[in-house]
């Protein structure tokens, strides 16, 4: 791909699949039933993001780990967090990559013609 590039959910079903994710994760964080757990790069997890003061759990490829901090890739949003070890946790069931693949698309627009074109993960 050439041109400048970004993550999106692309198509109402991604969309509505990642809001799914995001109430599934929701219930267990507000229903204190999130275990924490340790993790090593390339492990799946679920970390804790601060969003408008609030902490938001949400599904982690990770990146690097060391003694303190995760790094991680959202594998429904696209961004890369720094989060601290004390706000990992595994991940339920429920919503692993088995059942709900990534939920974002890398996207490239075309300078010249304004085209999207993206990769389906």
């Amino acid at each position: 791909m050439e041109g400048p590039v970004f993550w999106a959910q692309v198509g109402i079903e991604t969309i509505q699949s990642a809001q799914k994710i995001q109430a599934i994760l929701n219930v267990y964080w507000k229903n204190g039933a999130l275990e924490h757990c340790g993790c090593q790069k390339g492990d799946t997890v679920v970390a804790l993001q601060i969003i408008e003061g609030e902490f938001c759990p949400i599904r982690i490829s990770v990146k690097d780990v060391n003694l303190t901090e995760v790094k991680g890739w959202a594998l429904d949003y696209g961004q890369v967090l720094h989060v601290d070890l004390k706000q990992v946790f595994a991940l339920p069931f429920e919503v692993h990559l088995d059942t709900y693949p990534p939920q974002v698309s890398l996207c490239c627009i075309d300078g010249k013609w304004f085209i999207v074109t993206c990769l389906y993960l």
